[in-house]
């Protein structure tokens, strides 16, 4: 009986060491909008961040002519003189970088979280691309959900 009571506990602790090291971000009711008029739907997607964060980039969007991709980074603001509030911080960092007719536009959003807020955000970033005279918006639309 000691034998399957210390098992389970190791195999708690375990479960806890490799949850500790894995974020789960999952992007659903995507909508990228282009230049205000043509409005598409994008794919409910689920990344699993290793270490916390994404190192490549992640390809949210892609058509013809336009390619969204993201890096994700959730962090937290360890070992700093602080007050409890602000160490209880998580941070996400998102990198965006839009590509339409081989030209790319970066672009970077921070969330931070507090105590036992939702990890969960609505998202929306957008970029503007010159062409000649006019420009051309477009927008990403979408919710996220950390676990």
């Amino acid at each position: 009986m000691k034998k399957i009571i210390l098992f389970s506990v190791l195999l708690l602790n375990l479960n806890y060491v490799l949850k500790a090291q894995y974020v789960n971000v999952e992007i659903s009711k995507m909508t990228v909008i282009i230049a205000k008029k043509d409005t598409v739907l994008g794919n409910n997607t689920q990344v699993i961040l290793k270490n916390n964060s994404s190192k490549e980039e992640i390809t949210l969007f892609s058509s013809n002519n336009l390619t969204i991709k993201a890096t994700y980074k959730v962090y937290t603001n360890s070992g700093v003189r602080r007050s409890n509030l602000k160490k209880s911080a998580v941070n996400v960092e998102v990198n965006y970088t839009f590509i339409h007719k081989g030209k790319k536009n970066k672009v970077k959003t921070e969330r931070i979280f507090y105590l036992d807020d939702d990890k969960k955000f609505e998202e929306e970033q957008t970029a503007i691309f010159k062409e000649g005279i006019n420009n051309k918006l477009i927008k990403i639309k979408y919710e996220c959900v950390l676990n």
